[in-house]
């Protein structure tokens, strides 16, 4: 099973990482080029990942701590 990841705008910033496991809800920021995504949904504590919009519906995250690149592409 792949993972799925939604992120929702009109949810007060909330970004869903739907694992076969479960889903994690953590809060999230975007601009123009790069993606921030916080552990805990609407608070600024522990970034748990960095990215960069790096093409049309195709976006980089970098795990915070030397995990691999996660690469999330739109459908």
């Amino acid at each position: 099973m792949r993972e799925l990841v939604f992120f929702e705008y009109n949810r007060a910033a909330m970004a869903v990482f739907r694992f076969e496991e479960g889903d994690a809800v953590h809060h999230f920021e975007v601009d123009s080029a790069h993606v921030r995504v916080w552990e805990q949904w609407l608070r600024k504590g522990p970034l748990i990942y960095e990215g960069e919009i790096v093409g049309p519906g195709r976006l980089e995250l970098r795990p915070i701590g030397g995990d691999p690149l996660i690469v999330l592409v739109r459908e």
